[in-house]
């Protein structure tokens, strides 16, 4: 069966479907194709049987025919359903029926005519016959009037308007249907459904929805004559309100056409006219009228879930097309979460509906290929996150992001269709879109993710890459970068950790990468505070890269300082071991390529250290090499040298500290004090320090100071008496000095008569040194008077002699009573047991003298023994004063510490001074009681030893060799003491204090 045939029998359904029931008996039943078979086969077989003349002939033709007809309208059906192109059945069928009907033709009464002709002409037209099927109604529509019934040519005029209205000749067919119209027609529905479709194409549309709303609101129009009255076919009025709804597309819809249509339609059809409305609306560009049908669809009962999903993806569409992007947009997220909330049930439609909404976001991609819209972001973005495993539409969304400067969502998206891209890869390892997508998405997540500024996406950037291609072409770069954002997160260790394996990759690529690496490695030391690592890695990075070698060695040397420097503030003044090992650390320093500035300061500061490790040599090493270096600040020069001369003070190399001391200008010292400490060097040094302690004394205004600096004018003149002479002046205010210093002068150089003029021009018998001089002034005269005293003798060789001499013995026990008053007023101890004593010995003595002297001759018995008592009583007063003398003398020495201090400054004295003290201790020791004696003689017969020189060496060495061991400070400060080395003495005695303190010397 050929197309046109197929298409002109659909096309006359309806009106072959009223031709037949108009030409059907009134007794006819319906039947099958099988039943028709039997009853032509019958027929054929009776109609063979009859000769052409027979009368019955013609109805049993007639009959037949019809019957053909009918079977070759089921054929047809059939044929039509199963697809059959080249099924011949149903054509046969018509030319026998053509041939039967055109037999009883002329035979038939004019009534019979008239349907008879009708029906060959339609069977020609379902045979694809137009022209004959075309004469044969222009035959009937130009007989004469009255030849054929109003029925038949009603039928004409309706077969030969479908033929113009098939050919679109509209306005023709109007005509047609309207002259069909006035003729008697039992179905007049079609006629009207007809003639609103000619208006419709005519663009008469108010006329066209006008005829089918009449149509639809008459009953009488649209039934169908039958054997049992006036029906209306049902599918007939669905279809009409389904043309209803086509026809109200072509003109402005709002609610009232809405509900016009719904009124209209059968309650089966009612949502599908709908649908039909919002369709056709929308496909003639009635954009905003379909949008409101659909509203009008959704709030229907009936519709389900799916079919909103379906009708939202239209309204999206709509608004799209009219450019209104943000309400397109709105609709299509409304539509996946629409999808995400109900889901989607129907597999087939919503296999369906993906694809067309997948195939919209594309359509509006590819219409904003150039400048993508934030609209179009959002449906991207509403469709990945409704269906996110498509990785092309993840990667075309991170494109738009891209695009739109969404540098942080497009890195996610990329970041998304890589791990999609690998899901589908693993599936199916060849396919190549997905490799595509994944090699392009995983470095351009990269590109985003740096763009944005995000620490965290570029790091899931870096990270993803990585774990993905571990060794890729990028690798290295990608490890830089990610290791940039751990070091601008203030994540130093690992920042440290990823450069430092750039830094230190064995290949020659990359190399500018790796020294950044290397520089950033060493920052994120510095901001750890590691300095210990920083001094490790800064001496490894010199030897990576050598032209880099004196930033880094530079770099290396800080470190170690500010190691050193860090160790010495936490460690205690006493922690040797550690300054050592800081120390030791200083020393392995390289030096190379450092400018003067860092020399310098690392200099001082291994000085420093090597001065609490107490590491002599590295100090005098250290300053050394400070001074070497030309542009060192007058101030550092200062100082260096200052630590040159603590040095050499510690190892006792005074020449050497006296001559660095002279070339120094010693600011923190007045100019006094500076010639002073030269003085005490130079005299230390054993040079002469008389110019420095004349340049002293004539600089200071402080006249004790300068007095104390006499005193050693004084003590070191070859003539000291003379010294002392002209000095003496300027110890009017200071005359406690002056009387030591004169003691100490005469201790040296015994010189009685300027002793004594000393004693009588100055006050300094005032003074316990002054006393003590004028005491041994006075002991030589004692001592003689003693003498003389201790020497006479009472004579008894007559009375004459009796008299005399006993007369000289009490004037001189007389002056001995003064000696001893004047000692006891003085309050002096030595003088007055010395003085006291003598009056007790002598006191005694002249009791036994008196009682010694011989009675004289002629007296008588009696006269004799008066004259003994007379002795007796004159000689008892001496003995009982002798005896109180000598308990005083025992209560004396008993509660006196006077033997104490005397032994004490005997003990410590210079030799001279013992020697000064002997003549004290002497007579002392004569005529002191047993105690007292054996302490004075033992001290008597301690000789005074000075210490040989080997000793002092050796004790020198010793503290050379330990300069902070306070005990052998004090084992030379005695020894020197004892050699009579008052500068020394008192430098140690310094030395000594300030050891003890804790404090640096």
């Amino acid at each position: 069966m050929s197309v046109g045939c197929l298409m002109n029998m659909i096309q006359s359904t309806l009106l072959s479907i009223l031709l037949l029931m108009q030409l059907s008996r009134a007794n006819a039943v319906k039947m099958d194709e099988t039943t028709h078979d039997q009853v032509i086969q019958r027929l054929e077989m009776g109609l063979d049987g009859m000769d052409k003349t027979d009368p019955e002939r013609t109805g049993i033709a007639l009959r037949l025919a019809d019957l053909y007809a009918d079977r070759a309208r089921l054929k047809a059906m059939n044929e039509v359903q199963n697809g059959c192109q080249d099924c011949k059945g149903a054509q046969d069928d018509r030319k026998k029926a053509i041939v039967l009907y055109q037999e009883v033709l002329p035979k038939s009464d004019k009534a019979q005519q008239g349907k008879v002709l009708l029906q060959i002409a339609h069977l020609y037209a379902l045979s694809d016959d137009m022209k004959k099927s075309g004469d044969l109604y222009a035959q009937i529509l130009k007989s004469k009037n009255g030849q054929y019934s109003s029925e038949v040519k009603a039928l004409a005029y309706l077969n030969v308007a479908e033929v113009k209205f098939r050919n679109a000749d509209f306005k023709g067919a109007l005509k047609d249907f309207e002259s069909a119209r006035r003729e008697k027609l039992n179905a007049r529905a079609l006629v009207e459904y007809r003639l609103a479709w000619c208006h419709l194409n005519l663009g008469h549309t108010d006329k066209a929805i006008a005829s089918l709303v009449a149509l639809l609101k008459d009953p009488e129009t649209l039934a169908t004559q039958t054997t049992d009255g006036k029906t209306v076919d049902p599918s007939f009025v669905v279809d009409v309100s389904h043309d209803l709804a086509v026809f109200l597309a072509h003109s402005k819809v709002g609610t009232r056409q809405i509900e016009l249509l719904k009124q209209l339609s059968p309650d089966s059809a009612r949502k599908s006219n709908l649908h039909t409305l919002a369709t056709e609306t929308d496909r003639l560009g009635q954009k905003s009228s379909s949008l409101i049908v659909w509203a009008a669809y959704v709030d229907d009962n009936d519709v389900k879930s799916d079919e909103k999903l379906e009708v939202q993806a239209r309204v999206a569409q709509i608004y799209y097309d009219m450019n209104q992007q943000e309400f397109a947009a709105t609709s299509f997220e409304k539509i996946m979460d629409m999808w995400t909330k109900l889901g989607c049930k129907d597999e087939a439609q919503c296999k369906d509906l993906k694809a067309r909404l997948r195939k919209f976001v594309v359509a509006w991609n590819k219409g904003q290929k150039k400048a993508p819209s934030e609209f179009l972001f959002r449906v991207y973005d509403a469709y990945n996150r409704t269906f996110p495993h498509d990785a092309e539409m993840l990667q075309w969304e991170a494109i738009v992001a891209r695009d739109l400067k969404k540098h942080k969502e497009s890195a996610a998206l990329f970041h998304q269709a890589c791990e999609e891209a690998q899901v589908e890869l693993k599936k199916n390892p060849s396919n190549k879109d997905m490799r595509a997508i994944l090699d392009a998405s995983i470095l351009t997540e990269i590109e985003m993710a740096e763009k944005s500024g995000d620490p965290k996406a570029r790091e899931k950037a870096y990270n993803y890459y990585l774990q993905f291609d571990p060794n890729g072409s990028r690798a290295f770069e990608v490890r830089y970068q990610r290791a940039q954002v751990f070091y601008s997160s203030n994540r130093f260790q690992e920042a440290f950790s990823e450069f430092h394996y750039l830094a230190s990759q064995p290949t020659k690529d990359n190399r500018d990468l790796r020294i950044k690496s290397a520089d950033l490695a060493l920052d994120c030391l510095v901001a750890l505070k590691d300095d210990k690592s920083l001094q490790v890695r800064s001496l490894e990075y010199a030897r990576l890269f050598p032209e880099r070698k004196t930033e880094y060695l530079k770099i290396s040397r800080k470190a170690t300082m500010t190691l050193v420097a860090n160790n010495v503030k936490n460690q205690k003044s006493t922690d040797h071991g550690d300054y050592k090992a800081d120390l030791a650390a200083l020393s392995q320093v390289n030096m190379d390529g450092a400018d003067d500035a860092e020399k310098i300061k690392f200099y001082k500061n291994k000085l420093t250290v090597a001065q609490k490790a107490m590491d002599l040599n590295s100090v005098k090493d250290s300053a050394g090499k400070l001074l070497a270096i030309k542009s060192l600040s007058g101030e550092d020069r200062e100082w260096t040298m200052a630590q040159q001369v603590w040095v050499a003070e510690l190892q006792l190399a005074f020449a050497e500290a006296y001559q660095i001391s002279k070339k120094m200008n010693l600011k923190e010292l007045s100019k006094p004090d500076r010639e002073l400490r030269l003085a005490l060097l130079a005299e230390l040094a054993g040079e002469d320090s008389r110019k420095h302690n004349e340049n002293y004394v004539s600089l200071t205004p402080d006249t004790r100071k300068s007095n104390l600096v006499r005193v050693t004018l004084i003590k070191t003149s070859h003539s000291p008496w003379m010294e002392l002479e002209r000095q003496a002046k300027h110890f009017r205010g200071a005359p406690d000095l002056l009387a030591g210093l004169t003691l100490e002068v005469y201790a040296g150089h015994p010189d009685n008569k300027r002793a004594e003029h000393m004693l009588r021009s100055t006050p300094i018998a005032r003074y316990a040194t002054g006393q003590a001089l004028q005491r041994h002034m006075e002991m030589k005269d004692f001592s003689a008077f003693d003498k003389k005293l201790h020497s006479h003798r009472v004579y008894g060789y007559n009375d004459a002699v009796i008299k005399r001499t006993l007369k000289e013995r009490l004037n001189l026990l007389g002056q001995a009573e003064k000696h001893a008053q004047t000692a006891v007023r003085k309050h002096d101890w030595t003088m007055e047991v010395l003085t006291l004593s003598e009056l007790a010995r002598e006191n005694r003595r002249l009791y036994q003298d008196i009682l010694a002297l011989p009675v004289p001759h002629g007296l008588k018995a009696q006269d004799r023994a008066r004259y003994q008592q007379l002795l007796r009583t004159q000689s008892q007063p001496y003995l009982t004063r002798a005896e109180k003398i000598e308990a005083e003398l025992g209560e004396m020495w008993g509660n006196s510490n006077s033997v104490q201090n005397l032994q004490a400054a005997y003990m410590t004295a210079t030799p001279e001074m013992q020697k000064f003290y002997r003549d004290e201790i002497i007579p002392l020791a004569q005529i002191a009681p047993s105690g007292a004696k054996n302490r004075l003689q033992n001290l008597l017969n301690t000789p005074y030893r000075r210490p040989s020189q080997r000793d002092v060496l050796l004790a020198r060495r010793e503290l050379q060799q330990s300069p902070f061991d306070i005990s052998k400070a004090e084992r030379l400060r005695e020894l020197e003491s004892q050699n009579g080395r008052p500068a020394m003495v008192v430098y140690l005695d310094e030395r000594i204090s300030q050891l003890k303190k804790g404090k640096s010397l």
